[in-house]
């Protein structure tokens, strides 16, 4: 056997064996597997193996390591799926101008790239250019014209500006490819309610509430429908219900003791504005200002 032979037996050997530790979660075993194989490599071989090893180090949460194996890539070779990471792991850190380099790059590289101007949009939205994540969106539709989380987002888009009909378009769309998206049904549930279709809205909130228990704005708009008609218990009874189900959010907690206020629960209400307060300080200052609660806000410890 050459010595080229051996080498690339030998990665070949490590590679297999990184593998197998992936499988089973043996994430260290897995690293020191894939560092062993690219002592043996070289060329295409090595960025497909720094890919192995930066997805592990992703999922470790060793993100500085993972970053470290896609710039080394890069250093190699402008290779589009490198600087597509690099602008995912930057728009979680909310560095939105350096997730729109990165992600520029991914496509300029490969104008195909779905998933990179999806997350160019995402960066967009999140900056509050909305009409540049629009346009992106819709490429993202060009290029794919089946996905159902990029109509979901473009319906999202059209319900802030208040074009709930071309809104509810959208998001028909998205759910007419797949029905199971919690998201989808609840944007729904907010076009529908924000038009005046309360009983579509129910309808839509419900489905949400099927395929993700724990969502807590499904309950707080329920309990938004509920509350300016009256029907106090049954507000109190939804966020209940979310509470239960464990979809924690101070404003379950806080719009419960509104709706105790008004059905005269006062320590109820105690409790759940002291609950609220627990998860987010800020929450006493909301009740002192607010006419449901302010009346109880020096009672809570």
């Amino acid at each position: 056997m050459t010595l080229r032979n051996e080498r690339s037996q030998r990665k070949n050997n490590y590679r297999i064996l990184a593998q197998r530790f992936v499988l089973e979660e043996q994430w260290e075993k897995a690293v020191m597997a894939y560092e062993k194989a690219l002592s043996f490599s070289s060329g295409e071989d090595a960025l497909d193996l720094l890919f192995d090893l930066a997805n592990v180090y992703w999922t470790m949460g060793r993100m500085r390591d993972a970053v470290f194996c896609y710039k080394k890539i890069l250093n190699k070779k402008p290779v589009p799926g490198a600087y597509y990471a690099l602008g995912v792991l930057a728009f979680s850190d909310e560095d939105y101008k350096k997730a729109i380099k990165f992600l520029r790059k991914a496509v300029y590289y490969d104008p195909a790239y779905e998933e990179a101007y999806y997350y160019l949009a995402l960066t967009y939205d999140a900056l509050g250019r909305k009409k540049v994540a629009l346009e992106l969106f819709f490429q993202c539709i060009h290029l794919n014209p089946y996905n159902a989380v990029v109509y979901s987002d473009i319906g999202s888009l059209y319900e802030e500006w208040g074009q709930y009909q071309r809104a509810r378009r959208y998001v028909k769309r998205a759910l007419s490819l797949d029905e199971g998206l919690y998201l989808s049904w609840y944007n729904l549930g907010v076009i529908e309610q924000k038009s005046g279709h309360l009983a579509r809205a129910e309808g839509a909130y419900a489905r949400a509430r099927a395929l993700m228990p724990n969502y807590p704005p499904v309950y707080l708009n329920l309990s938004s429908i509920y509350l300016p008609l009256g029907l106090y218990e049954k507000s109190a009874f939804i966020l209940s219900q979310g509470i239960r189900l464990g979809a924690k959010s101070v404003n379950l907690y806080y719009n419960r003791a509104c709706s105790y206020m008004r059905m005269g629960f006062r320590q109820e209400a105690i409790g759940d504005l002291s609950q609220a307060i627990v998860l987010e300080p800020e929450a006493r200052e909301w009740a002192s200002r607010d006419s449901d609660l302010k009346s109880i806000v020096k009672e809570v410890p």
